[in-house]
This record gives C-alpha cells, sequence and structure tokens, in this order.
C-alpha cells in the first residue's frame, strides 16, 4: 500500500514538473544580444503553471466516484502539500 502511494505521488510530481519545465523552456528564450537571464515575470509563470496544474489535479481527485482504498485521499493531501510549497517558493522568490 506505501509503494502505491508513492507511485501516486511520484507520478502526480513528475506530471507536474514536466509540465513546469516545459512551460520555462518555452518562456526562457534567449534574448538577443545573448543575455540568456528569464526575467521574474517568466520564472514565476513557470511556478504558477506549476500551481495550476496541481489545483486541476486535485479537482479531478476530489471528483473521483471511489476512494480507492484510501489512496485518492493521499493523493488529494500530497497535492495540497505540493501546492503550499510551490506558492512558497513563489513567495521567496519575490522577497529577493
Amino acid at each position: 500500500m506505501k509503494n502505491k502511494t508513492f507511485a501516486l505521488g511520484a507520478l502526480i510530481l513528475l506530471i507536474v514538473c514536466n509540465s513546469a519545465f516545459s512551460l520555462h523552456a518555452q518562456t526562457n528564450k534567449k534574448k538577443p544580444g545573448g543575455a540568456g537571464a528569464a526575467s521574474d515575470s517568466q520564472e514565476h509563470a513557470a511556478i504558477q503553471a506549476a500551481i495550476t496544474a496541481l489545483t486541476n489535479a486535485a479537482h479531478s481527485l476530489q471528483g473521483a466516484n471511489r476512494d480507492f482504498q484510501g489512496h485518492r485521499d493521499k493523493a488529494a493531501q500530497l497535492t495540497q502539500d505540493a501546492i503550499k510549497q510551490c506558492k512558497l517558493s513563489l513567495a521567496a522568490s519575490i522577497k529577493k
């Protein structure tokens, strides 16, 4: 049971990280003249995309017809924890 819970959490994390990385790669284009640093708003866009994806996943989990032997609730909690961490990282990056 722990392995299934871990696998589900890992899958959610993988999907979210992949989505955020893909968005970051799309928005992190090199500027003319060789200055390749992404602006803060572009970096924040990747975090915002992750928050959106996690929020959508949380809504999908809430709408599931079955409990899946407690795994749905565990996945929902892990998703909420991930949303919290994304929001904390966003707040930390704004403070710098």
